[in-house]
């Protein structure tokens, strides 16, 4: 087979600078092509007046969000290859089934050197060809019988530069199972040349593994303002989205917006504040609705916003301070640390530093945006939707060209919160794990734990004493557990001179509710709590964990060697048990 060894590895460049309004004479051009089942067709009326080589190849959908072409088979899968001499180039072969296509081209190549190497694919079947005569840009489609595919070369003469990118429409889900779609319509919605402007979706690497790395869906041209992705996703996943208006090969306004896609789900660019600020909504209720809309669209961080905007227009239309100006405001609020008044520290001592100016907007928009960030946080009890607020936390930090000195400060405030959420979920899963191998026949954990009146009192001295022991979780606020206590009563009024011993251990929040709930029910054996320092340790103490204590009540039955003998129980269930012909010696 005759192969073109040629590997095109498509990476959008974007150069990014703040989105600031500049006087500026644009240099780029924007030549149109439309790809049918049948012909690829010249859109623009003003042309290059360079040549123009077009090459559509097959080649497979690509798995994942990097494009490379790879060597491909002239002689199978080549569909078209010339000159654009005029404004078609027909298909040798229409396509009549969903195909995935690359589409490159050469501009201004060798004349001689495009044709020799025409030629030599075409006249050695069975052969590889190798050439080092790469194509200047490539993009790829999916392409679908009675359907058109839209495609805009940006060319900028000042830096020969060139970039084929797609236009409006990027459907590329092969799997409606995993199927997520963007669309957007930003006439009146943002204040950028649309013509020339494409939107672009990154997946940034991870913030929790080193070797992550950042991939990105192709751009997509604005086509009369509008847009439509539609890919495949195997779980929700972080995107940056940006918007991009390419001023000059090194220069570009640029827009970013964070979004949470998710397979099954449809989003949209909405309005944000009364300044031209983007947003994404979902169609429904989703993990995007949950982790962004949710303090997105909360109205004082809204107004935050617009003031933030504001204030960064107002200040570009006054006089930039000079910075000796501002060291002395700086100074007049400045006040040193109560151990070290004794130093008389004159104005140089600063100069070399940078130094905090007053509080601005942009330091409350990022303290409010924290505090709705972290207040979500706790309310979380997936671990991976927690990672993935962390992730959103930084992504914005490092993206939004807000600027605040507190930034470090509320990042670290959402690790910490994240650490204590970690904790918490660890936890809860030793918890569940050890429910579920603690059973009947395994040793019981043991502890040592306060009475109430402040004794302490350990498993192994009550099973010294006794034949069996019946270990019972329960708190003041358990219906279950405390109607189950007057059957309890009667068993331990019958068996307890006969080796048989209760303790209940209280999971209580507070020591009020277990000392009052305690003597209100007079329990009549040993009932022990779990505090530390004055306080209680609730449902996440380390005796329930032990246990694997996931509801109440929570009885385990022990031997007097700490052997495991019933687990999960009722007191009918225990009545039967001891009244057995097996313990009638008790």
């Amino acid at each position: 087979m005759n192969k073109l060894l040629v590997s095109v590895v498509l990476i959008v460049v974007t150069f990014s600078i703040a989105s600031c309004q500049w006087m500026r004479s644009k240099a780029t051009e924007l030549i149109e092509f439309e790809i049918s089942t049948e012909a690829v067709t010249l859109v623009s009326d003003t042309p290059l007046d360079e040549p123009i080589w077009l090459w559509i190849t097959r080649f497979p959908m690509p798995t994942g969000t990097y494009i490379s072409i790879p060597v491909h088979n002239f002689d199978a899968e080549n569909i078209v290859f010339d000159e654009l001499n005029e404004d078609q180039l027909r298909f040798t072969t229409p396509i009549r089934e969903p195909t995935g296509i690359g589409f490159c081209i050469w501009i201004g190549k060798d004349f001689k050197e495009i044709q020799n190497l025409i030629e030599t694919v075409t006249s050695t079947p069975g052969e590889e060809v190798k050439t080092t005569l790469k194509p200047t840009t490539c993009a790829w489609a999916r392409l679908t019988p009675k359907s058109t595919t839209k495609f805009g070369l940006l060319v900028n003469d000042s830096y020969n530069s060139y970039e084929l990118l797609r236009q409006g429409l990027h459907h590329t889900s092969t799997d409606p199972t995993r199927k997520f779609s963007f669309s957007g319509d930003l006439n009146d919605l943002i204040d950028f040349d649309l013509k020339e402007s494409h939107v672009t979706l990154t997946k940034n690497g991870s913030y929790f593994f080193e070797n992550s790395v950042d991939h990105s869906f192709e751009s997509v041209l604005l086509d009369d303002g509008k847009f439509s992705i539609e890919g495949d996703l195997d779980e929700p996943t972080l995107f940056t989205v940006e918007i991009t208006e390419q001023l000059t090969q090194r220069m570009a306004r640029i827009e970013l917006v964070h979004a949470i896609f998710e397979p099954g789900h449809s989003y949209k660019f909405v309005p944000l504040g009364k300044h031209g600020k983007l947003a994404v909504r979902s169609d429904q209720e989703s993990l995007h609705s949950k982790l962004v809309s949710s303090w997105q669209f909360d109205q004082p961080y809204v107004a935050l916003l617009d003031r933030r905007i504001e204030q960064t227009l107002n200040d570009l239309q006054l006089q930039v301070k000079t910075h000796k100006e501002r060291l002395e405001e700086f100074l007049d609020r400045y006040q040193v640390d109560s151990e070290c008044t004794h130093l008389d520290l004159p104005s140089e001592a600063w100069s070399n530093l940078a130094f905090y100016e007053q509080p601005t907007v942009s330091d409350e928009l990022v303290i409010k945006r924290f505090v709705l960030l972290r207040r979500i946080l706790r309310e979380i009890d997936d671990p991976e939707q927690a990672k993935m607020l962390v992730e959103l936390s930084d992504v914005l930090t490092k993206y939004d060209f807000v600027s605040s000195v507190y930034e470090a400060d509320e990042q670290l405030a959402i690790l910490l919160e994240l650490e204590s959420k970690v904790d918490k979920l660890k936890n809860t899963k030793i918890l569940e794990r050890n429910d579920k191998w603690l059973l009947p026949g395994q040793l019981a954990p043991k502890f040592t734990l306060a009475t109430v009146d402040t004794g302490d009192m350990s498993l192994d001295d009550v099973l010294s004493l006794n034949k069996l022991v019946l270990v019972d979780f329960w708190a003041s606020w358990c219906g279950p557990c405390i109607t189950s206590f007057p059957a309890l009563k009667e068993l331990y009024s019958t068996y307890k001179d006969r080796g048989f011993e209760i303790i209940t251990i209280s999971l209580d929040d507070t020591l009020i509710d277990w000392y009052e709930q305690s003597d209100n029910l007079n329990l009549p054996w040993i009932d022990l709590g779990v505090w530390k320092d004055g306080l209680m340790q609730g449902r996440h103490a380390p005796i329930a964990i032990d246990y694997g204590v996931n509801w109440l009540p929570k009885p385990f039955l022990i031997d007097e060697k700490g052997c495991i003998l019933r687990k999960d129980f009722s007191t009918e269930d225990l009545k039967q048990f001891l009244s057995s012909k097996r313990l009638s010696s008790l």
